[in-house]
């Protein structure tokens, strides 16, 4: 596993093999080339390859395993593969399309919130941010009408909001059909590591309390007790290998659908 993990890292430390003229992946970029469906899909896979790597790093070269911290690195990884897949992975070009100008959308509002939360700014700080704001207005107004064209609702795209649950389940489901063997069970074990995964990340109390070893409870005086929090090994190796069988399946995709004729 971390094998694999260690020959992506070398992979995105060069020049990305970009899609080739006719294919495929080519085609769906120039449906909407700001940003294209390719720099989505790259950015999905180094998301997942960097988080999955320095997971790798830090175990071996220290051997300690954290409760939780483990896990929040870990969710941006089923993120970045999910992206990916979930763009690459539909047979209809119009889904794939679609697929990337949501993810696309989103990070325009989101950048959009970022330059309006920009607060006490000088003059020419303030020119700054509204030449940012326009050109995010304009990418939305080319977004609208692709939008429009894919039979989607664009009336009120500035509020769009991607919604990375439903993609890392719809991209579990077209990596792993319902006529593929274990399928039921890696959907829904995937499920619950990303539900697991991301309320590790948010901090919830529920998620800590999950990793409570009843062993180690301790009376501590007043009406309270204290405990602690653990993990095993084969946990987080479970978690790790559920991203990376996913990650494996984009980069498949990725290299598939940059180099085969781009009919679909």
């Amino acid at each position: 596993m971390f094998t694999a993990v260690a020959a992506w890292a070398s992979r995105i430390q060069q020049p990305p093999l970009v899609a080739s003229p006719g294919s495929s992946l080519a085609a769906d970029d120039q449906a909407f080339p700001s940003p294209p469906a390719s720099t989505i899909v790259y950015n999905g896979l180094v998301t997942a390859v960097e988080h999955l790597d320095y997971l790798r790093t830090a175990l071996q070269a220290t051997g300690r395993i954290y409760p939780a911290a483990n896990y929040t690195v870990l969710k941006s990884a089923p993120t970045g593969a999910a992206q990916a897949v979930w763009v690459l992975a539909p047979q209809a070009r119009s889904k794939r399309v679609g697929h990337a100008l949501e993810i696309a959308v989103d990070n325009y509002n989101q950048q959009r919130k970022l330059v309006e939360a920009a607060t006490a700014l000088t003059v020419e700080q303030q020119a700054v941010a509204d030449r940012v704001t326009a050109t995010l207005d304009a990418r939305l107004d080319e977004a609208a009408a692709l939008a429009t064209f894919l039979g989607k609702n664009s009336a009120n795209i500035r509020k769009w909001k991607f919604d990375m649950t439903r993609a890392i389940t719809e991209a579990v489901e077209l990596a792993n059909p319902v006529d593929t063997a274990d399928a039921a069970v890696i959907r829904s074990g995937t499920g619950l590591l990303w539900r697991s995964q991301s309320g590790h990340a948010h901090g919830t109390p529920g998620s800590r309390l999950s990793l409570i070893d009843h062993g180690s409870v301790v009376d501590g005086g007043n009406g309270t007790l204290w405990v602690a929090a653990s993990i095993s090994f084969e946990e987080v190796v479970t978690a790790t290998g559920a991203a990376t069988l996913l990650l494996d399946e984009a980069w498949r995709l990725y290299d598939l659908r940059r180099e085969s004729p781009g009919d679909a």
